[in-house]
């Protein structure tokens, strides 16, 4: 690697990012950020940023969120970016969620840097050659994926993003955000209070079609 690759670091814990500078900067750029929102801040000020390094649980905007926005960005430079989800959930709903929202690669923490680099280097070998590389493991999760539920917003917070009472995004999280509505819509069908079965039905495969394809884009 003659020329550094940009990595973004994106953790709410100050020492993990300190941590995983110390071992990386001598191979790679190193941007940080404090959470999703931060993340993505950067994203847009840095178009050198090839690599990112994700936690998932952090405040404002979370791993899924942060991953989730990056997989609907316009702009290709953002969208195809390799991303390693870095944790320290063991949870296999966890694993699975982080695979469906468009990471590459997932780690447990504490991290094995050896390991780290060797993987940020496969991931840069695959973009670079026009590939999305997925860590091998994913093959467990494929059968699931397809029923995983990606991570939204409360509908309070999108309706306060709507009306303009909150500051955020909430375009990654539209089709999850019906799909959390559609229950309500068949509940009141199912007391005659209106008559929408064949709607509901329409609507709901529509929506399950494209959370799909977003999750496997």
């Amino acid at each position: 690697m003659p020329d550094k690759h940009t990595v973004l670091i994106v953790d709410d814990s100050r020492t993990v990012r300190a941590t995983i500078r110390k071992h990386l900067s001598n191979e790679f750029t190193i941007v940080e950020a404090e959470d999703g929102e931060a993340g993505w801040e950067a994203l847009q000020q840095n178009p050198d940023i090839t690599l990112i390094i994700s936690d998932i649980q952090m405040p404002r905007l979370d791993g899924y969120g942060f991953i989730c926005r990056i997989r609907a960005a316009n702009e290709g430079n953002i969208r195809n970016n390799p991303i390693i989800v870095i944790t320290g959930a063991e949870d296999e709903i966890t694993r699975e969620r982080a695979y469906a929202c468009g990471a590459n690669d997932y780690i447990l923490k504490p991290l094995d840097f050896t390991d780290l680099v060797t993987r940020l280097k496969s991931q840069v070998d695959a973009n670079m050659e026009g590939r999305s590389h997925i860590a091998q493991d994913m093959k467990k999760y494929e059968s699931s994926i397809e029923d995983t539920v990606l991570e939204a917003p409360d509908i309070g917070r999108a309706i306060k993003v709507i009306k303009g009472e909150d500051s955020g995004n909430i375009d990654p999280y539209i089709i999850d955000l019906c799909l959390e509505a559609m229950p309500l819509f068949e509940y009141l069908n199912e007391l005659s209070i209106v008559d929408i079965e064949e709607e509901v039905a329409s609507i709901r495969t529509k929506l399950e079609s494209q959370l799909l394809g977003t999750c496997r884009t």
